[in-house]
């Protein structure tokens, strides 16, 4: 009898939780607009990370946004879907191009967020305010 309640509850949890997932986006803007101000080299990079500088980078749960290639003398700058991940190799050849002067000290990263953080709060948020989807679609119906 308590199996449809518990689904329920489940759903209204998973929905919080993609909701709330949607809060980061606008916190690494927030911080990248109070770190930067409007001077941003890639306005586009606002929304997915923040700059790191490049002898900081080991042992985070960061991956970069961009692959860096040179190609005689340039460096060639693509944007990687998924990241690029950081590895000491990754790190000496950042640092290689840096010494050049090809790139600047820092570049831009991407957190590595797992989900489970976002469904921990959206159980939170669920046990002590209910369904976001529920209450915000009420709030539009209603308003």
């Amino acid at each position: 009898m308590n199996e449809p309640l518990i689904d329920l509850f489940a759903f209204g949890i998973f929905g919080n939780a993609v909701l709330l997932t949607i809060i980061v986006p606008f916190g690494l803007a927030t911080y990248n607009l109070a770190k930067m101000g409007l001077h941003i080299d890639k306005p586009a990079y606002i929304f997915i990370g923040y700059k790191a500088k490049i002898k900081e980078l080991a042992g985070r749960h960061i991956k970069l946004i961009e692959n860096f290639e040179e190609i005689e003398g340039n460096v060639k700058q693509n944007f990687k879907r998924g990241g690029v991940e950081i590895n000491e190799k990754v790190i000496s050849e950042l640092q290689a191009l840096s010494e050049k002067g090809l790139i600047k000290e820092e570049v831009w990263v991407t957190p590595g967020l797992p989900f489970m953080i976002s469904i921990t709060l959206g159980f939170f948020v669920a046990v002590f305010y209910g369904d976001l989807i529920f209450e915000l679609t009420k709030y539009l119906i209603l308003n």
